[in-house]
């Protein structure tokens, strides 16, 4: 699981502290935003605004208030996956 992910380019994002709601600005047909919250907007955090990280390592790092510091890689894996899906990240090898 140790891949670099990135925040995909072309999203528009607003982040109220407890959870991140993301557009796809790339799409002109995706007009729902895409709600993100608990481990979803504790990855999308973890990603950072510029540069790719290994999330393992962000979310390690820097666990929020009231979370333990471990993510299991399952639910690590499916979070990132789905947002694959949805166009909001990008992985890199």
């Amino acid at each position: 699981m140790s891949r670099i992910w990135s925040r995909a380019d072309g999203v528009a994002f607003v982040d109220d502290g407890e959870r991140v709601i993301v557009l796809d600005l790339r799409n002109p047909w995706c007009t729902k935003p895409v709600l993100l919250s608990e481990n979803a907007s504790r990855v999308w955090r973890a990603l950072g605004m510029d540069e790719a990280v290994s999330v393992e390592r962000s979310l390690a790092a820097e666990p929020p208030r009231g979370h333990s510091s471990a993510l299991p890689s399952d639910a690590l894996a499916m979070t990132l996956e789905a947002m694959q899906a949805h166009g909001l990240v990008t992985r890199r090898q």
